[in-house]
């Protein structure tokens, strides 16, 4: 049996006039004991950020700026496209163990932000070539 990947969460919107409130994660949706971190990653127009695994964290990811590819690789071997951008509200937690990247396909510099439940830790992730795994960008 293959282990879930990932999952996709539709996280509420509080209408505005002056602009809309975009909820991301709430109490509910995590463990009290899950907070590591909270950071922005930037990725510039046409740029691809891949392959990374975290072997300990659950990640979950919003892009706040910008319209974002990700692709994820399960132990099967079958790829997983997603695409996100600061139109759609979603969150996509990232089981750890996962392979994946995510490249900018938007005309303009995106921004991601990510929630992990483990401070970062550089051994804990491990990382591969982009012509690691078999995928056309």
């Amino acid at each position: 049996m293959v282990k879930p990947t990932h999952k996709i969460y539709f996280p509420s919107v509080i209408e505005n006039l002056k602009g809309n409130v975009r909820h991301f994660i709430k109490r509910q949706d995590i463990s009290k004991k899950s907070f590591g971190e909270i950071y922005f990653s930037e990725i510039r127009v046409g740029q691809i950020k891949a392959w990374k695994c975290h072997t300990k964290i659950t990640s979950h990811l919003c892009v706040l700026l910008g319209e974002v590819k990700f692709v994820i690789y399960s132990d099967d071997q079958k790829i997983t496209e997603l695409f996100l951008s600061s139109q759609r509200n979603c969150r996509l937690m990232i089981y750890p163990n996962t392979w994946y990247g995510f490249s900018n396909i938007g005309n303009s510099d995106a921004v991601i932000v990510s929630y992990i439940d483990k401070e970062h830790d550089p051994k804990e992730q491990l990382s591969m070539d982009i012509k690691g795994i078999n995928y056309d960008w």
